[in-house]
């Protein structure tokens, strides 16, 4: 199985959100559903948390499986990672992924569509109003937790099911592969930090193309 996606990698705006993750505990508007005074909520994090998390964001979201069928979820983000649940049913998440395991984020320009990379599992694609947003929120994250850019591209289709790793094609791919591209990752994000463009400042005129590679033998 081979995609090729040639994207430009934007400037990564952070005006809307505050200047460091603990502030956002007082942002009701982040979560939509209520989720940090939930005491299931609480629990779960209590269980599969590591350290100490507290809810930043959450709402429900469309997600899209391996079939490309619309599923109903709520996602929550806390300061550390990601969990996707089923609606009202908080004994334990469908699947936790830390922040700092992130590759990138695919945003469609056409669509609410976009898809959080994983590139040693499965990846994420989901449907959303807010995606901006989300996307803004993960980068910051992730920068504080890392200290590096998360990549994040835009993308011209307006479906993005054929960029997307399933849990199936995850199992079979090739270790060196998983490498190749987390190394590809890794030097595109030294690229980014070393670039003279901070966090808040303008963004500059310089555009990025580049083109990932699966290459799949099932």
């Amino acid at each position: 199985h081979v995609f090729f996606c040639s994207c430009s990698i934007p400037y990564v705006q952070m005006a809307e959100l505050k200047p460091n993750t603990t502030a956002y505990r007082s942002s009701s508007s982040l979560d939509s559903l209520n989720l940090a005074r939930n005491a299931h909520i609480n629990a779960l994090i209590k269980n599969e948390g590591i350290g100490q998390e507290h809810v930043i964001f959450s709402d429900t979201i469309t997600k899209i499986n391996c079939k490309n069928k619309a599923q109903r979820r709520h996602l929550m983000i806390t300061n550390k990672a990601i969990y996707n649940l089923k609606p009202n049913k908080y004994k334990a998440s469908q699947r936790r992924i830390s922040i700092v395991d992130i590759g990138m984020l695919t945003l469609s320009s056409l669509s609410d569509e976009f898809v959080i990379t994983i590139i040693a599992e499965y990846d994420y694609h989901y449907m959303h109003p807010r995606k901006q947003i989300i996307k803004e929120l993960l980068s910051k994250l992730f920068f504080d937790l890392t200290m590096c850019k998360l990549i994040s591209v835009h993308s011209d289709r307006h479906e993005l099911n054929d960029i997307v790793i399933t849990k199936k094609l995850a199992k079979y791919e090739h270790t060196n592969i998983k490498h190749t591209v987390q190394q590809t990752l890794s030097n595109m994000r030294e690229m980014l930090t070393s670039d003279d463009t901070n966090i808040g400042e303008q963004p500059s005129q310089k555009n990025a193309l580049f083109e990932i590679v699966y290459d799949e033998t099932i």
